[in-house]
């Protein structure tokens, strides 16, 4: 399940990311669809 941070500004994205991520298990992976420019630098 994709998810879809589209239109969020900074630090929305990052720490909506982090939070999802802290839920997965290992070997999980998750598509993040991001349009904040500094996404790129601040989620590698």
């Amino acid at each position: 399940m994709p998810l879809d941070l589209r239109g969020l500004n900074c630090p929305l994205p990052v720490l909506r990311t982090r939070k999802v991520l802290r839920k997965l298990a290992r070997g999980d992976h998750r598509i993040v669809g991001c349009t904040d420019p500094l996404a790129v630098i601040d989620i590698p």
